[in-house]
């Protein structure tokens, strides 16, 4: 399941919840940790961050795109 409904108009057939659930699988989450994204990747990134500021302790966007 989606931990937030923003993640859901980034990608369509529900691909936002592949980062949430990369982030949970591995255990990420369960200390702040650096997040970096690229181009695409750099919208994502910042959605997650601005939606689980407790999970990121530093954010990196690189040429984000996005609207």
């Amino acid at each position: 399941s989606l931990r937030t409904p923003l993640l859901r108009f980034l990608c369509p057939n529900n691909a936002p919840s592949a980062p949430v659930q990369f982030v949970e699988c591995i255990k990420l989450n369960k200390r702040p940790f650096h997040l970096v994204g690229t181009s695409m990747g750099g919208n994502v990134a910042g959605v997650y961050a601005a939606q689980y500021p407790e999970d990121v302790c530093s954010l990196t966007l690189i040429c984000p795109a996005g609207e």
